[in-house]
C-alpha cells in the first residue's frame, strides 16, 4: 500500500500542486496582452457547457453535463483553466491518498487544469494557450489553439483535439463572471 501511495503522490498530488503553484505568479516569458488584441477576453469566465464530437458524430460531455470550471485571462497575458465534473464519485475514504485505483482514475478523468500564457490573433479569431503546466503531462510546452467568438457576454471556444486516436471537435460555451477593471 505504501508503494501505491507514493505513486499517487508522484502522479496525481504533486503535479496538481505544481500546476497551482505555477499559475500563481508571473511567467518570465509572458507576452502581455498589450498590442496583441482581444482585450474582450480579459477577465474570468464560467463554463456553461462543453461537448466533444467524434468524426462519426458521437457526442460526449468530457466533464459531465453539469460541468464546473473557470477560465481566467489576465491583462498581463497569463491564462489558467480548471475543469471538473461535479458529479464525479467521491472516495470511500476522506484521506486523499487512500483512493483505490478505480477512484483515482475516475477523479483524474473528471478533472483538468492547465495554465501558461496566451496570445490572440484577431484576424483568425484564435487564442493560443502556451501551456507551461498541465494535469496532462503531454501538453506541457505545447501550444493549444482555440477559435473564439464573444457575443452578449458569452464566449464560445472551439478546438480540434486528438482523443481516442481521432480528431474530435470540442466546443465550450462560457459566460463572463468578472470583467477586467
Amino acid at each position: 500500500m505504501d508503494i501505491f501511495r507514493n505513486r499517487l503522490r508522484l502522479f496525481v498530488v504533486f503535479p496538481l500542486l505544481t500546476i497551482l503553484a505555477s499559475c500563481a505568479g508571473p511567467l518570465e516569458d509572458s507576452p502581455g496582452i498589450s498590442g496583441i488584441g482581444g482585450s474582450d477576453l480579459i477577465g474570468t469566465w464560467r463554463f456553461v457547457s462543453m461537448e466533444a464530437r467524434s468524426p462519426r458524430g458521437e457526442a460526449i460531455y468530457p466533464y459531465g453535463e453539469h460541468i464546473y470550471g473557470r477560465l481566467i485571462y489576465t491583462a498581463e497575458g497569463l491564462m489558467s483553466v480548471l475543469l471538473m465534473n461535479p458529479d464525479r464519485p467521491k472516495f470511500a475514504s476522506d484521506d486523499p491518498l487512500a483512493g483505490t485505483p478505480e477512484e483515482i482514475e475516475a477523479a483524474y478523468r473528471g478533472f483538468d487544469a492547465y495554465c501558461g500564457s496566451f496570445e490572440v490573433d484577431m484576424d483568425r479569431a484564435t487564442v493560443t494557450h502556451h501551456i507551461q503546466a498541465s494535469k496532462f503531462p503531454n501538453w506541457v510546452g505545447t501550444d493549444q489553439v482555440r477559435s473564439f467568438e464573444i457575443q452578449d457576454g458569452r464566449l464560445k471556444l472551439k478546438a480540434d483535439i486528438e482523443t481516442r486516436g481521432e480528431t474530435w471537435k470540442f466546443e465550450a460555451d462560457l459566460e463572463r463572471v468578472l470583467a477586467a477593471k
